[in-house]
């Protein structure tokens, strides 16, 4: 027999929630709230080497920040780092990290000054079948896309705590929301991160409410000209580019938004 009084409570209750997001969302479209400063903030980066991760240095540096940008390949994080200093001089470094490596992170931490802003962009993207996948691809995804989270937050969160303020950014996708073929490991991972991501702002809102958290959930990006393309993309709906994912990723930070989707209406059409 079905409770209709529970039945209609709950829905009016889901009914009431969504619009109060949605028209949150709208009003901030159109009233221009105070935005905090990231001048002179240290912001650490990884997956700097190439792509979104590259693209956000850049606009990290028009914004007044010190940048550490981390990667497995050197060579492209220190042409990130060149490329933000030519934007402000001597606002960025270079370090070659492999974030999957917890022994790693730590001594990392010892090599730079204490972070303010932690962004976690690096991953891996592919698509395959479940049973043409190797087992090594599925273990590697999985270390990138969610256990190297768990490393760097655990080896800079202690020192944001000790100084009062931090803001942990992770970089997942609108995959966490949807489900498609031929994707289950990508999307797997980034379920993880985005459910990993509420609860530390669950806790930290507990017991360490000045630690901000931001999760970025863009659509499918533009690949580079040089890269390989992972997946045959079948949507109406356009790729965004790794600047446009940088831009609202910085304005999310500053905005100290819980959740930023790319392009913005996203977010209506995921609710």
């Amino acid at each position: 027999v079905v409770d209709w009084v529970k039945f209609i409570f709950e829905f009016l209750c889901g009914v009431l929630i969504t619009s109060y997001y949605v028209v949150k969302e709208i009003i901030e479209l159109f009233i221009r709230t105070k935005l905090k400063s990231l001048a002179g903030k240290h912001v650490l980066v990884t997956g700097a080497a190439r792509g979104l991760g590259r693209e956000i240095c850049l606009r990290l540096a028009k914004e007044g920040c010190f940048i550490t940008c981390i990667d497995v390949i050197l060579a492209g994080a220190e042409e990130t780092a060149k490329l933000c200093n030519e934007i402000k001089s001597q606002c960025a470094e270079a370090h070659l990290c492999d974030i999957t490596d917890r022994k790693q992170v730590v001594e990392l931490v010892k090599l730079v000054k204490p972070v303010d802003v932690l962004i976690n962009n690096a991953g891996i993207v592919s698509s395959a079948d479940i049973m043409e996948v190797s087992d090594e691809h599925i273990e590697r995804m999985i270390n990138v896309n969610v256990m190297a989270h768990f490393w760097t937050i655990r080896a800079f969160l202690p020192s944001m705590i000790e100084r009062g303020g931090g803001h942990i950014v992770a970089i997942a996708s609108a995959a966490a929301f949807t489900a498609a073929a031929n994707i289950a490991p990508y999307t797997a991972t980034k379920y993880a991160v985005t459910g990993m991501m509420a609860s530390l702002r669950e806790e930290f809102r507990w017991y360490h409410p000045e630690i901000k958290t931001t999760t970025i959930h863009p659509f499918f990006i533009t690949p580079p000209a040089s890269s390989v393309e992972h997946w045959e993309k079948k949507s109406r709906l356009p790729d965004v580019s790794a600047s446009h994912v940088a831009n609202m990723t910085v304005r999310g930070i500053k905005k100290e938004k819980i959740t930023v989707t790319v392009p913005s209406h996203l977010y209506f059409l995921l609710l």
